[in-house]
């Protein structure tokens, strides 16, 4: 009589043995899904990170079009939708501001960088004798018409249609790169906007101090290295004619975040000045965290912009960065380097952009090489058993 693990009766053996097989299988499923979470959680950004995310090492980001009618970008765009640039406008203009994107797939599954990035778009371009300079290049994932001038070193035009990719890559633009930006860029604002101002003394606003018919001051008397956070309404902006609000005490290794209220917002004509370094706006940031439409009219922009959700009209000149929606210009600069625009602020550091997809995994399979041997050891006592 054949007996096994102390079944005897052969209708039943077979039932156990099915049922022993399947059990693997099933153990099996479970430990390959351990496995993929191991390696995903312990896997590097897709990315890269600074405060801002990878927008930060851009002049421009937006997640949908951008449509431009002369002027130029002292540093690299990148848009998630559709390119429009008319009437000869510009990018890379200054030196050493062409943007860099790291964590991209190459065609053998290892991680490649992208360093000499003029512009950076999702769908389409149309150009129209426009100027790439500093030797950056040009990605589009799909089309581009008109004509481009490459100046000052080797910049090229990556394309989808015809296929022309940079070199080790199946791709001319990575499309998760803007998925991945706005997730965190959606995040980033609300957690921003959540935050208590922590100037509460202004006599009009948290923080924001009248003075005269001229002038609106922010005086931060915090350590060197902090975060201040100041609360105004999008009405209040909107409401000003000509003064200026005066920033007093701004450290360079401290940070002012403005969160501004509202759906819309229309900077009929106010300016910022730094009273440390006059026009300094690297360490400052606008965070419109509900605004849907911001309009930069009649005078300029100081300090970076964070409004994921925006389509943002520009009248004026822009002194930062700027992350939005879409964007619609009309003649008039991004400034980068000028004024020391380009962000360079502390946030807070609990957000981080989202991890690599499944394509990434192999990747991060190699990096956690330990925790798979272990996941794989206890998996195979499990399925032993």
């Amino acid at each position: 009589m054949v007996r096994y693990q102390g079944v005897s009766d052969m209708d039943t053996l077979r039932a156990f043995l099915t049922w022993k097989r399947k059990a693997f299988m099933f153990k099996t499923i479970i430990c390959a899904v351990v496995i993929t979470v191991s390696a995903f959680s312990l896997s590097t950004s897709a990315l890269g990170q600074s405060a801002l995310g990878p927008a930060n090492g851009f002049n421009v980001f937006v997640f949908g079009n951008m449509t431009v009618s002369g002027g130029e970008a002292e540093g690299a765009v990148a848009v998630g939708g559709n390119l429009t640039m008319n009437n000869s406008y510009n990018t890379t203009i200054k030196s050493g501001t062409l943007a860099t994107l790291t964590g991209l797939t190459k065609t053998d599954n290892t991680l490649g960088t992208l360093n000499n990035i003029s512009a950076y778009v999702g769908n389409n371009l149309s150009a129209s004798s426009n100027n790439i300079n500093g030797g950056g290049s040009v990605y589009v994932r799909n089309t581009e018409s008109g004509s481009l001038n490459f100046n000052g070193g080797a910049g090229k035009l990556y394309t989808g249609s015809p296929a022309v990719y940079p070199t080790g890559y199946n791709y001319a633009v990575d499309p998760s790169v803007f998925s991945k930006q706005q997730t965190f860029s959606e995040a980033q604002t609300a957690q921003l906007a959540s935050l208590a101002p922590t100037i509460t003394s202004g006599q009009n606003y948290a923080g924001v101090t009248f003075v005269d018919q001229n002038e609106y001051d922010i005086d931060i008397t915090k350590p060197a290295g902090s975060i201040t956070y100041v609360s105004v309404t999008g009405a209040f902006l909107s409401s000003l004619q000509n003064p200026r609000i005066e920033i007093k005490g701004l450290s360079d290794t401290s940070t002012l975040v403005i969160n501004v209220t509202g759906s819309s917002v229309t900077n009929t004509a106010f300016s910022l000045l730094n009273d440390a370094h006059s026009n300094h706006y690297a360490n400052v940031l606008w965070n419109f965290a509900s605004a849907t439409t911001i309009d930069i009219a009649n005078h300029s922009f100081e300090g970076s912009i964070l409004a994921p959700y925006a389509a943002v009209d520009q009248n004026q000149l822009l002194e930062g960065n700027l992350v939005a929606n879409s964007l619609t210009g009309h003649g008039y600069e991004e400034h980068f380097v000028t004024d020391d625009a380009q962000f360079t602020g502390t946030l807070p550091n609990s957000l981080s952009v989202p991890e690599p997809t499944v394509s990434y995994l192999a990747v991060s399979m190699v990096a956690s090489g330990l925790t798979l041997v272990l996941r794989r050891s206890r998996c195979a006592d499990m399925a032993s058993k």
